[in-house]
């Protein structure tokens, strides 16, 4: 996982497992908001690069555009 700084690419981390495995999400309806949905699946990912959580929402758990 790289992340950016004024569009300058850090040297990243890389997955710390060999399996990895994503939280189910469950879609009920079509009414719903992707980007909350997908959250869990975007923490995991980030969360195995070891950082606390996905860096594109802010602590609301809000999609920074």
């Amino acid at each position: 996982m790289s992340v950016s700084s004024d569009f300058i690419f850090a040297h990243g981390h890389t997955i710390d497992r060999n399996n990895l495995l994503m939280p189910e999400v469950m879609v009920e309806n079509f009414n719903f908001e992707p980007s909350k949905v997908l959250k869990p699946i975007f923490d995991a990912v980030w969360n195995a690069c070891g950082y606390p959580g996905s860096r594109n929402y802010d602590d609301s758990g809000n999609w920074l555009r």
